[in-house]
């Protein structure tokens, strides 16, 4: 799996959304003005597709956190007033989207790196060792734990990966990953693939996903691409980590009061 780019960015791009009722419930005051349950469901209805797959405990905290996220970009708007003010006491999902979008945008285009930036990041690159491996998306520990029950009674890794796995990208190749390096994983399992020797299967492993096994096939030499080739990826790291400050720090100055358990990772 993964990972995916600014996972805000992708929440905020042209959708229109209804207001949401104050009677619909609450999952979180920010600054005092609640975020409603209505708006989780708007935007699950947006990310319905994408997150199909997803178990739906992890479904709803990465949604709870989205839309608290738009919460605080969007007073950080009115704050900034890169989006014009409000003196409603409750929130309105579509105006607080509209103002998220110019906040992030303005955020954006603060963050874009310096081509000297760029050059740095590639001088301190070194190689990193390479992965190729295999892995089975599932939606409960259990299932992990009966798919590597299978694979270690003999039944080929590719076979247990196209009759079980939930990532359609990867069933119909028996779970292949392809080569990559650990970074362009999800922590968890990038971690997972990096503890495991050639031809050996991990035990369970959890993200935000859901749960995987993993068996690692090989490894190999890391080499650098040149600067031209790198450069984009490297422009793109540098402004998401930009970004993603800029969103930290909004977040650790807003007053938010969780109704709901605060979703892993917030």
């Amino acid at each position: 799996m993964r990972r995916s780019v600014l996972a805000v960015v992708a929440l905020t791009t042209g959708v229109a959304w209804h207001s949401a009722r104050t009677e619909d419930g609450v999952v979180a005051y920010v600054d005092g003005r609640a975020v409603q349950t209505a708006q989780v469901r708007q935007a699950g209805a947006m990310f319905s597709k994408r997150l199909a797959n997803v178990p739906a405990e992890s479904r709803a905290a990465f949604l709870v956190g989205q839309v608290v996220d738009i919460a605080i970009l969007s007073d950080a708007a009115r704050r900034d007033r890169v989006a014009p003010p409000t003196v409603e006491a409750d929130r309105d999902y579509a105006r607080d989207l509209s103002a998220a979008q110019a906040m992030l945008s303005q955020i954006t285009r603060e963050a874009a790196p310096e081509d000297a930036a760029v050059r740095s990041a590639y001088d301190a690159l070194k190689p990193q060792t390479e992965f190729r491996a295999r892995h089975i998306l599932l939606k409960s520990e259990e299932d992990a734990v009966r798919a590597i029950g299978r694979i270690r009674g003999g039944e080929p890794f590719e076979d247990v990966a196209r009759s079980m796995t939930l990532d359609q990208r990867s069933a119909q190749i028996g779970g292949e990953l392809g080569w990559f390096t650990k970074d362009r994983l999800v922590p968890e399992l990038g971690k997972a693939v990096a503890a495991l020797s050639p031809g050996f299967l991990s035990e369970p492993v959890r993200t935000q996903f859901g749960w995987h096994v993993v068996q690692l096939e090989e490894t190999r030499p890391g080499t650098l691409p040149t600067f031209e080739a790198e450069a984009p990826r490297l422009r793109q790291d540098l402004l998401e980590r930009g970004v993603g400050g800029r969103i930290a720090t909004l977040r650790s100055g807003a007053d938010v009061r969780w109704v709901v358990p605060k979703p892993s990772g917030w």
